[in-house]
């Protein structure tokens, strides 16, 4: 559980956005390269809650803590940042694979990987379970705000490019 941890935090963390982002721009666009570095740019915002909520970390006396883990609980980043990233892929993927069986698969592995990351915490002693279920929902609130720019800019360039025709 702490190598599935640490492959969301630092180095392994920054590496995966970058990775994202020029599949992205190879793939589809420097659009969606830009949407995708946002998630990883915007994912710090995790460490702005903990700063105002102020939620401490479960205490060694009520969870069995393998490591324990300075600084404030709430939210996780480390889920955080996997639902942030790994669900911008899969919004790209549910709008770019047609194939259902592709589809189905890739995106039950990524679901399976953001669920695997907010166990980790939890399992570690690092996060309530509750923890990890509110910065789900706060990254899929920010997910949502993502995409739905992302629709729009992609409406004004689509206008753009038919109206220059």
């Amino acid at each position: 559980m702490t190598i599935v941890s640490q492959g969301f935090t630092g180095i392994p963390a920054v590496l995966l956005v970058i990775a994202c982002v020029l599949i992205m721009w190879w793939r589809l666009g420097m659009l969606e390269a830009i949407f995708m570095a946002a998630t990883g740019v915007l994912s710090p915002i995790a460490n702005l809650f903990k700063l105002i909520i102020e939620q401490p970390r479960p205490p060694a006396t009520l969870a069995n803590i393998i490591t324990p883990f300075g600084g404030l609980g709430f939210p996780s980043g480390h889920a955080f940042f996997a639902a942030m990233v790994l669900g911008m892929l899969i919004y790209f993927i549910l709008k770019n694979i047609s194939l259902p069986a592709v589809r189905v698969l890739l995106i039950s592995v990524l679901i399976f990987i953001i669920l695997l990351v907010g166990y980790s915490r939890v399992y570690l002693g690092d996060h309530w379970v509750s923890e990890v279920v509110e910065s789900y929902i706060i990254a899929g609130g920010f997910l949502l705000l993502l995409t739905a720019f992302y629709e729009y800019r992609k409406a004004i360039k689509a206008r753009q490019k038919s109206g220059s025709r």
